[in-house]
């Protein structure tokens, strides 16, 4: 094992690169590049990351730092979660079935209403929608339905939740805007479209992006599931958390993607995608110049004020649009519990770029720190120029404390603070909506401080298994901590009220799905109590 820092950067870099149909010295990933992201990855506590750049005909890839601690090195070909990166592929997938008039059901392509396909399972509060909420709608974020991603399923009655639970589900969720009117981002529109596809094809999902994708590409090095994944010879990098408090990274479980479906299942390297780049910058088979048209086509309205050098921002299927130093930009990014992804390519400059960690969000803002500077760089970008975008991650990282989401939940709450109406033990039980299921509220001491007593839950029935902490505020009032199980160091902060009948119980929780710090806005959900 290296013994200092240098000797240890040494060998997390290694030989651990490859270079195709180009020249060592061309590479962008060198020296002066791997100093910057060794020094990246310490300041950023990501354990390793990997990257990949596709310049014309030429392939550049290298890893950094280490798949998996204490001692296997990243590598170009290390499997890491894309999340939802996924999306791009699933796009592709159904403007391939569209393009190929592969079913009658597509034949209005992507104006073709869901429920024309899934008639008795896709049906949503808003009866106009449920009729007229197109292939497109769903694609492109427009359906009206929130993220709601503390509520996608895991397991339904003591067995794995399928995707036709999925999307049957989606009638319990509520609207945070009208069809059509913004581009909200949600993962459960993709999941609807997942279900069509595999409808229409009468096969797996996974299956069918492989034989329409990863197959003709070569991607031999993709899957659609994380056994699969892990049975693979390639090494399946391991996801980590950094605890602060100890200075150290905490080894997360590996997580299932099943539920992700359509919306991030996808499990690959940087070598495999620089293929999928490939393909995306030559407009080549195995799609058609309208399929490649159909994924370039901006559709919704996603970013309307221009930011950090960047134009606005349109979304299509499953890839958002910009413009960049007068360049068109294409991207999809991906976060899991403890990966990053980040896939980007600008056609004018025959340019595509993957990065891939092990760490999130950190491994997010570090990723899209280094591939703007190689953006930059091949622009010819002077430094002066530049935007600092490590800066700019930092804030917004610091913004995503706990603390100061706290204080932003809760603006305007009684000082000196009223005291619990009742005693804190009553608000102990169950409770229940339709749509996100129950919550077993428990009576607990605070983990970091005894004396205070607090609600606790544990939900290990959904897709994000998570712990919610509720700590009372005032009256009626409390926040809660929304703390994923397998990387506690992801939290959101909650305002919930709880719901006293005359008779002097608590009747419901009313938990509002909404923070501006992290951009939540679900709104309530009341949660009856059942016990």
């Amino acid at each position: 094992m290296p013994q200092n820092d240098d000797e240890q950067q040494a060998a997390a870099i290694g030989s651990n690169a490859s270079a195709q149909a180009g020249t060592d010295s061309a590479s962008p990933l060198n020296d002066e590049f791997d100093k910057i992201v060794m020094a990246s990855l310490k300041e950023w506590n990501v354990p390793g990351v990997a990257i990949a750049i596709v310049d014309h005909d030429n392939v550049y890839s290298k890893g950094y730092g280490f798949a998996s601690l204490p001692d296997v090195p990243a590598t170009p070909d290390t499997l890491w979660y894309a999340g939802s990166a996924t999306k791009t592929q699933t796009g592709a997938t159904l403007a391939h079935l569209i393009d190929t008039k592969a079913s009658p059901s597509l034949l209005n392509g992507w104006q073709t209403p869901i429920s024309s396909i899934l008639p008795d399972d896709f049906v949503v509060q808003n009866e106009w929608a449920t009729q007229h909420l197109t292939l497109e709608d769903a694609a492109c974020h427009r359906t009206g339905i929130g993220r709601h991603d503390m509520a996608i399923l895991r397991d339904r009655d003591g067995k794995p939740a399928t995707l036709r639970d999925q999307v049957r589900n989606l009638r319990h969720f509520r609207f945070t805007n009208e069809p059509r009117v913004q581009c909200e981002y949600s993962n459960l529109p993709w999941l609807a479209l997942s279900y069509v596809i595999e409808k229409l094809a009468g096969k797996p999902l996974g299956e069918v992006i492989k034989k329409t994708v990863w197959d003709p590409l070569g991607m031999k090095s993709t899957y659609f599931d994380t056994d699969d994944a892990i049975a693979a010879p390639e090494h399946l990098s391991s996801g980590y958390a950094w605890d602060k408090d100890s200075e150290r990274f905490n080894k997360l479980e590996q997580t299932t993607v099943r539920e992700a479906s359509g919306a991030g299942a996808m499990i690959t390297s940087v070598n495999d995608l620089a293929k999928w780049l490939k393909c995306l910058l030559s407009e080549s088979e195995p799609f058609s110049k309208a399929v490649h048209a159909d994924i370039q086509l901006p559709r919704a309205m996603y970013r309307p004020v221009p930011g950090m050098g960047k134009d606005i921002v349109t979304y299509g299927i499953g890839v958002t649009r910009t413009v960049y130093r007068g360049q068109v930009y294409f991207e999809h990014g991906g976060t899991t519990e403890g990966h990053s992804a980040d896939v980007i390519w600008l056609p004018g400059l025959k340019l595509g770029l993957v990065l891939m960690s092990n760490a999130a969000p950190t491994g997010n803002f570090m990723g899209a720190t280094l591939a703007r500077k190689i953006i930059d760089d091949k622009l010819g970008i002077p430094t002066k120029d530049r935007i600092d975008m490590n800066a700019y991650y930092h804030k917004v990282y610091d913004q995503m404390s706990g603390l100061k989401s706290e204080l932003a939940v809760l603006v305007g709450r009684a000082e000196p603070p009223l005291p619990l109406p009742i005693d804190i033990g009553n608000y102990a039980g169950t409770y229940h909506d339709a749509g996100y299921g129950k919550i077993v509220l428990k009576e607990e001491a605070a983990p970091d401080k005894p004396e205070e007593r607090i609600l606790v839950a544990r939900r290990l029935d959904v897709w994000f298994q998570h712990r919610l902490e509720l700590h009372h505020v005032s009256g009626d009032w409390w926040v809660c901590f929304f703390r994923l199980l397998n990387n506690p160091g992801i939290s959101v902060a909650l305002p919930v009220d709880f719901r006293i009948g005359v008779d002097g119980k608590v009747s419901a929780m009313n938990i509002d799905f909404k923070n501006d710090m992290v951009g939540l806005d679900d709104g309530p959900v009341l949660f009856r109590r059942i016990d």
